[in-house]
């Protein structure tokens, strides 16, 4: 049983059901706060992987201790004395139950409800079930026999290979745990197409601007925010097949609108961002793996960059094909120095030997989701995804971009990019 999001992890994939443990809790709120720490203890050092979905404060806890017990061994022996500490309660002793994990690791269930069970014909076998089992699905999900709307009628996980009568281990190498390099030549040979997503960091607050109202991403020319040159951009390309954008939490409505009324149907999601720029182009990523899955080519690029043309995206995706990484860059136009500690010139780098980084930096989504992975693990951080990549052992191989794929961080930035609009405005109105 093999989820697409865990492709390219070497676990236990031969559970088809997902079987929930019941755990005696004390009438002493106290002790039942304690049993409850042991239990979160215990999930936390069962999945080593930083949370996606339980809330900024609670992965930025989970990064922290994660950082100070960086030992596989030390964690494996804090997860086994957490089981030890959650379940030492004996069943006859307690008047009720706990599950210790999800949201209902607070609540409390009568006991009764799992005293025994009543044996279910299911499929030729004999299922057990509590006699109480009916009571504790109406208490926690309500009317659970009602379906949901047509649209929320959608598996909880995506599956990428299912065989009941093998052990998963026999799909070591080939479903799970590949070589990736064999494995996408593969996909490749059998036809399979790689998409390819762009992922749109826009969650700066625009303080260079100077710009009260407003982050510079939303201000506006000819009646079009920043934001929209740049989304237009991958829109229209036709070798993009989905957007992910990460913008400020309070803009979201905002985008979703401005999606709306610019017809910007290959945004697949509007989401927030976090911090940093890295960790706004990390929540993009794991959202493109959600939607896409694993085999997709990521272009990251900035939401302030709208002059991207459509040659440099193209460059970008046969670049990451040929070689697994592209970073765009364009030539250093200007002498550039090296200051020293005392605030002296340094060494003097000749121009014709140095580039100047700029967006999209692309690379495969399961490469930089790795990355970000390590990266997290390390408690590093870094200026961007290309210096991460390279960190962890990527080569870097450039795509030269057009001068004109500025980055618009200042009023200046703001007019050069108006006059360089209009510049291509009158070129296609007089033909110039």
């Amino acid at each position: 049983f093999i989820c697409t999001y865990n492709k390219y992890n070497d676990i236990c994939h031969g559970i088809a059901l997902e079987i929930g443990r019941v755990f005696p809790t004390p009438d002493s709120k106290i002790k039942q706060y304690v049993q409850v720490f042991w239990g979160l203890t215990y999930s936390l050092f069962n999945n080593q992987r930083l949370p996606n979905n339980r809330g900024r404060k609670i992965r930025a806890l989970t990064k922290i201790i994660y950082k100070l017990i960086p030992s596989k061994k030390n964690r494996d022996d804090i997860w086994i004395y957490a089981d030890k500490k959650r379940s030492k309660y004996k069943w006859e002793d307690c008047r009720f139950v706990k599950e210790l994990w999800g949201k209902t690791s607070f609540t409390n269930f009568p006991r009764e409800w799992f005293d025994s069970v009543v044996w279910f014909d299911f499929e030729g076998e004999k299922m057990p079930l509590p006699v109480g089992y009916d009571e504790y699905l109406t208490f926690v999900f309500g009317d659970y026999m009602q379906r949901p709307p047509m649209p929320e009628r959608v598996a909880k996980h995506e599956l990428l290979f299912v065989d009941m009568d093998h052990s998963y281990t026999d799909y070591k190498g080939i479903y799970y745990f590949p070589d990736k390099e064999k494995d996408r030549a593969l996909s490749h040979e059998r036809g399979c197409t790689m998409l390819n997503i762009a992922i749109i960091f826009a969650g700066g607050t625009g303080k260079r601007m100077n710009t009260r109202s407003k982050p510079k991403q939303f201000l506006e020319l000819h009646g079009k925010p920043i934001l929209v040159y740049t989304l237009e951009a991958f829109q229209n390309h036709p070798e993009i097949d989905g957007i992910v954008l990460a913008v400020l939490e309070s803009w979201i409505e905002y985008c979703e609108e401005l999606v709306d009324r610019f017809r910007l149907n290959k945004v697949k999601a509007v989401i927030a961002g976090g911090e940093t720029a890295l960790r706004s182009q990390q929540l993009g990523l794991h959202k493109a793996q959600e939607i896409f899955g694993d085999e997709s080519i990521v272009l990251i690029h900035d939401g302030v960059r709208p002059l991207i043309d459509e040659e440099t995206i193209h460059k970008n995706i046969e670049c990451v094909k040929e070689h697994g990484t592209a970073v765009t860059v364009t030539p250093a136009i200007e002498t550039i120095t090296v200051k020293t500690e005392t605030g002296e010139i340094g060494q003097i780098i000749e121009r014709s030997k140095v580039e100047m980084a700029r967006a999209p930096q692309s690379f495969y989504l399961a490469d930089i989701l790795e990355a970000h992975r390590k990266r997290e693990s390390d408690g590093l951080d870094f200026i961007d995804s290309a210096s991460m990549m390279q960190h962890y052992g990527h080569s870097l191989y450039p795509v030269e971009g057009s001068p004109e794929n500025i980055k618009i961080t200042t009023p200046n930035d703001f007019y050069t990019f108006r006059a360089l609009v209009d510049a291509r405005e009158n070129s296609q109105i007089f033909g110039i």
